[in-house]
This record gives C-alpha cells, sequence and structure tokens, in this order.
C-alpha cells in the first residue's frame, strides 16, 4: 500500500492531522479534566490550547503545503480551517459536563496556529525528504 504513489499523500500528510484532531476532540470530551495542585495558575488551560493548536497549526501548514502548493499554504486558509474547527470544538464541549465554550480558548487556539504556522514556515527542512518521495515520479 505505501508503495502505491497515489495514497502517500492521504498517509503521510492527512493522516497526521486526522490523528491530532482525533486527540484534540478526545481531549475535549473529557469532563471537568482537574489540574494538579503544582500547576494550578492563572490561564494553564490557555496553554493548553495554544499548544495543542500549534501543533495542529504545523500539521495542517505541512498538509495543505503538500497538495496545494502556494495558496493553500498561506496564513489565512491555514487559520480559517483551523479557526473552522476550534469552533466545532468549543461547540461540542457546552455538551460535555463541567465544560463550555470560551472565547478567550477560542483566542489561544487562534494564537497557537498562527504559531504552528510559523514555525512550518521557518523551518529550514520544508522541502524535506519526506515531501519529495511522496511526490515522487
Amino acid at each position: 500500500m505505501l508503495g502505491n504513489r497515489r495514497w502517500r499523500p492521504i498517509i503521510f500528510g492527512w493522516l497526521p492531522v486526522v490523528g491530532w484532531a482525533a486527540l484534540i476532540v478526545i481531549g475535549s470530551s473529557i469532563p471537568d479534566i482537574p489540574t494538579p495542585r503544582q500547576l494550578e495558575f492563572p490561564l494553564i488551560d490557555k496553554l493548553g490550547h495554544l499548544f495543542e493548536y500549534a501543533v495542529f497549526g504545523f500539521l495542517l501548514a505541512r498538509s495543505l503545503g503538500m497538495h496545494w502548493s502556494g495558496r493553500a499554504r498561506s496564513l489565512a486558509g491555514v487559520v480559517a480551517a483551523a479557526l473552522a474547527f476550534g469552533l466545532l470544538d468549543e461547540f461540542h464541549q457546552q455538551f460535555v459536563p463541567g465544560r463550555y465554550f470560551e472565547g478567550l480558548d477560542l483566542a489561544a487556539d487562534v494564537v497557537g496556529v498562527v504559531l504552528g504556522w510559523f514555525t512550518y514556515r521557518a523551518r529550514p527542512f520544508r522541502g524535506n525528504r519526506l515531501v519529495r518521495w511522496v511526490y515522487r515520479t
């Protein structure tokens, strides 16, 4: 299956994005996550959102860049896609006991996506061997 060139972009491009999105949804489905006392400080949950969406933004920028070079790799495209997912995730949390929709969480999501996008754009090995292997003819 990995030898089939048609499947490579799906497996190496989109599977990490879908997997990370699934982890985000699983994490936001846990009712009322307790925070250990050692980690209690203001806005710790916003740091969690920032981190998880920075990874999501990086993976999304990488996947979109593998498929639609140029325009989809733009910041606006990645932020729009991740913002739509973040809105759905925040809406979903309203139905989980002890969770609720919070605008600051959504803001932390957007900041994380932007950081992930900049990390992807700044890395010097953007055209790495994996991308060349996936699209080798």
